[in-house]
């Protein structure tokens, strides 16, 4: 025991390694926990073996018509099928799951529609005429003048840049879009030219707006893919059709030829790739469902206003 000691000694024993002995007991007592502990860690850490995962859902494809694209077709379902860990077997004995069905393509004559604005002008006894294309579009109806009153105000300032009034000739017929007869006035002054409806003007045009109908020829593909189960009936039926490509039959509008080299706009798009994602999506719902047998068939059109029968 010590005693009657100043504070400065009790500070200076505090100080010696005595005092250090509890801690580490504590550290040799959490070594032998941590120890006693790895046992339950290897445990936990244990493979799950083969028997432990869910089964493999087995796919049979059988798909005929035209050989290349249901070749695509079948190659478009395989990556899908690979995506969802699905694995294809080449008898339908072996399949839970088995797809049929058939491809085919056509050559359909279709038409796109293009927005002319005419402009005349006559000039020293010669009348001057300027086309501008508008939109161009492979609806069958709809606007094919929403923006055109700015581009041609600008472009009759373009071309006669001294004029600050203008005067449409009677005859003139803007009926096929009332956007663009209601846009012009502004769309003038947005250029400094002024439309003017009686008087004397800088300039005298007479403008006519026109629906020309481009003929083109498009290669349709039209498909029908059913999925059975081994033993609940039908799971999923889908049918379609889209374009694979479209070629110009005749000459380009001399006004626009530029707009015509390009029409990939129209079949920007694989219809079969798709197809065969949304077939496969719904086939996997179907299962998770049950594979219910009473299910709504479910029509996919691309590019199409009307899907085109099998002949």
């Amino acid at each position: 025991m010590i005693t009657n000691n100043s504070p400065t000694e009790q500070r200076e024993y505090a100080k010696q390694p005595r005092e250090r002995a509890p801690l580490a007991g504590i550290r040799i007592f959490t070594l032998i926990a941590l120890i006693t502990l790895f046992p339950t860690v290897r445990v936990c850490s244990q493979t799950v073996t083969d028997t432990d995962k869910p089964p493999v859902t087995t796919v049979f494809i059988n798909l005929n018509g035209d050989k290349d694209l249901a070749n695509h077709l079948w190659t478009l379902i395989d990556a899908e099928l690979e995506n969802v860990g699905w694995v294809i077997v080449n008898t339908e004995a072996e399949a839970d799951v088995t797809i049929t069905g058939r491809v085919a393509k056509e050559n359909a004559e279709q038409v796109l529609q293009l927005g002319i604005v005419q402009i005349k002008q006559l000039t020293n006894g010669t009348v001057v005429t300027i086309d501008h294309c508008s939109d161009l579009s492979d609806a069958d109806g709809g606007e094919l003048f929403e923006d055109s009153a700015k581009s041609v105000s600008k472009l009759i300032k373009e071309r006669y840049p001294k004029t600050g009034t203008v005067k449409l000739e009677p005859d003139s017929d803007m009926s096929l879009s009332d956007i663009f007869s209601s846009d012009l006035p502004a769309a003038l002054n947005s250029v400094g030219v002024k439309l003017v409806s009686s008087g004397t003007a800088d300039l005298i045009v007479r403008i006519d707006l026109q629906r020309k109908q481009i003929p083109i020829e498009a290669t349709i593909v039209k498909y029908e893919l059913t999925a059975v189960t081994r033993d609940n009936g039908r799971v999923v039926s889908q049918t379609g059709n889209g374009k694979l490509g479209v070629k110009l039959t005749g000459s380009p509008p001399s006004a626009c030829p530029q707009r015509f080299m390009n029409l990939e706009w129209l079949y920007h798009a694989d219809p079969l790739l798709e197809a065969s994602r949304g077939f496969i999506k719904d086939l996997r719902i179907r299962r998770h469902m049950g594979g219910k047998s009473e299910v709504p068939q479910k029509t996919t059109k691309t590019n199409q206003k009307e899907p085109l029968p099998f002949v």
